[in-house]
C-alpha cells in the first residue's frame, strides 16, 4: 500500500510539473511577442518559478545627482520587498553611499546624515509601485498572471492593463527584442521610461546589456544578474546597521 502510495505521489507531481503555464490575455500580436521575448530571456518556466533576484550595476547619471558609481539590489519578485545599496562618486570628486529597503511591514532609508524610516506614504507609494516595477512584471508575464492584459498598437508598442486601468508598456519588436519600457513614476504624478540594448546571457538566462532613461539622463549596464527560485532570507532586508555580506548570492 505505501510503495502504491508514493507511486501516486510521483505520478501527481510529475503531472503538476508538466502542467502548461496559462495562457498571456490579450490580443494575438501582443502575446506572441512577449512570449518570444522570455523565450529569448531564459523560458517562460525559468522566470515563471523565479522569486528573487540579485543584481549588481555600473551606473551613469548625468542628472541634479551626476555622477559614476556601481550598485547591488536584492530584488524579490514573489513578495513586495527589496534592498538597494549604491555607492557613487559626483562629478565634483566627492564620493556618497546611500541604502534603502522596505517589505510589506515598512522601509528605511540610510544616508550620509543618519538612518531614518519611510513615512506611511513613502511606503504605500513603493507596494504600489512593486507590482508594476519592470522586475516583478517579467515574473507576473511569465507565470500568466490572471490580472494582467496586453493590448498591441503599432509598430512595437505592447500597453499592459490590470484591473481596467494602464499600468505600462513594452516596445517589443517581432523577433523578441525589448527595446523600451514604461510606466508612471511612483507618486503617479509622472512617467518615467528606458531604452534597452541587446540581450546578454548571466548564466541560464538573458536580460538587456544596458538601458538608458529616454531623456539620456541616466544609463547603466548589468555586471551581474542573478535570479532564483527561491526567496531572499529576512535578514536582508530587515538590517539597516550594515550592508548585506559581499558574498551573499543567491542559491
Amino acid at each position: 500500500m505505501r510503495v502504491i502510495l508514493c507511486a501516486l505521489l510521483l505520478s501527481f507531481a510529475s503531472i503538476l510539473q508538466a502542467a502548461p503555464l496559462p495562457q498571456l490575455r490579450g490580443d494575438a500580436e501582443a502575446t506572441a511577442r512577449i512570449e518570444k521575448m522570455l523565450g529569448r530571456m531564459g523560458g517562460r518556466e525559468r522566470w515563471a518559478e523565479t522569486k528573487s533576484l540579485y543584481i549588481r550595476y555600473h551606473q551613469f547619471d548625468s542628472g541634479r545627482r551626476g555622477g559614476e558609481g556601481e550598485e547591488r539590489a536584492w530584488r524579490d519578485v514573489s513578495l513586495a520587498r527589496e534592498r538597494l545599496e549604491q555607492w557613487r562618486i559626483d562629478i565634483d570628486g566627492q564620493s556618497w553611499n546611500w541604502a534603502r529597503s522596505f517589505d510589506a511591514q515598512g522601509g528605511w532609508i540610510r544616508q550620509a546624515v543618519g538612518l531614518r524610516r519611510l513615512t506611511q506614504e513613502e511606503h504605500g507609494r513603493r507596494l504600489r509601485f512593486w507590482g508594476r516595477d519592470f522586475y516583478t512584471m517579467f515574473r507576473r508575464m511569465a507565470a500568466g498572471d490572471t490580472a494582467l492584459s496586453y493590448r498591441f498598437t503599432a509598430p512595437n508598442r505592447i500597453d499592459v492593463s490590470e484591473g481596467g486601468k494602464d499600468i505600462g508598456w513594452w516596445d517589443i519588436d517581432r523577433g523578441g527584442a525589448l527595446l523600451r519600457w514604461g510606466t508612471l513614476t511612483s507618486d503617479g504624478l509622472g512617467e518615467l521610461s528606458y531604452i534597452y540594448g541587446p540581450y546578454k546571457r548571466y548564466g541560464a538566462i538573458a536580460v538587456p546589456a544596458w538601458g538608458a532613461s529616454s531623456d539620456g539622463l541616466f544609463r547603466f549596464e548589468y555586471l551581474e544578474f542573478q535570479a532564483s527560485p527561491r526567496p531572499l532570507p529576512d535578514s536582508v532586508f530587515l538590517d539597516p546597521s550594515k550592508q548585506p555580506p559581499a558574498e551573499l548570492r543567491l542559491r
